[in-house]
């Protein structure tokens, strides 16, 4: 997973998150969400791309490299190594720095053979959401478990991030394309669920109904959390400064 172009986005101090307690505002603690059951019925290419959760992470596992031509057959297994690489460096944060439990996680890679997937969360103007592989944002529901035990779900639809290859992230036009955005997407995604397994944990240890982050700082603790990812694939030496 060689992660090229944009270590601009650095500059705006995602080397600075380094840590978990950087990312939460003053006054206020993460917020909420678990693991229980649901499936769906997959044909070829889901069952290769499509509903999944994240294996109990493992140790030295190999990385994929970005390059040539970004099918959506690339994309969706760019992605997919995004979303492992975090649960690696999420685990050992979870269950060795922290003694809590591994933050397990559900993803969808939405390909266009698939139909659009309802979630339980409602679309950001109210109403019911369905994503589609075109659909321009991806998602990350807590009330969501597309594979039994895995509570939350990550919903990254492939067209979407596939544009993001040429520039084009989320509807605005970057003056660099490469496949960074698509990256830093996926990691705030799951940035969702660390804050929301943060929440239930010690919630449950404490016996204390904690805060849970509203407006502007739901986005924004996600964003930093994505920052401690890039912060580690930048220092694990996953990217370069080349362009695609």
């Amino acid at each position: 997973m060689k992660l090229t172009a944009s270590i601009r986005f650095f500059a705006s101090g995602l080397l600075l998150a380094s840590t978990v307690v950087g990312c939460t505002p003053a006054a206020s603690s993460p917020g909420g969400g678990r693991a229980a059951p649901a499936t769906v019925p997959p044909d070829d290419i889901t069952e290769r791309l499509g509903d999944q959760h994240v294996p109990p992470a493992q140790e030295g596992a190999s990385v994929l490299q970005s390059s040539g031509q970004p099918t959506q057959e690339v994309v969706a297994a760019y992605v997919t190594d995004v979303v492992q690489d975090a649960d690696r460096l999420w685990t050992d944060f979870f269950t060795r720095q922290m003694n809590l439990r591994e933050p397990l996680v559900s993803y969808v890679v939405i390909t266009p053979e698939q139909q659009p997937i309802r979630s339980k969360c409602p679309a950001p103007g109210g109403g019911p959401l369905d994503i589609a592989h075109d659909t321009p944002n991806a998602y990350y529901c807590s009330a969501d478990e597309r594979s039994p035990g895995y509570l939350g779900t990550i919903y990254l639809p492939v067209t979407t991030m596939q544009k993001m290859w040429t520039g084009k992230v989320l509807g605005n036009i970057s003056k660099r394309g490469g496949d960074f955005a698509a990256a830093i997407v996926t990691a705030h995604e799951f940035g969702h669920h660390v804050v929301d397994e943060l929440h239930a944990q010690y919630s449950e240890r404490d016996q204390v109904a904690y805060g849970r982050p509203a407006g502007k700082w739901t986005e924004l603790i996600a964003d930093c959390m994505a920052g401690v990812w890039a912060t580690h694939a930048y220092h694990s030496g996953y990217l370069t400064a080349e362009k695609l």
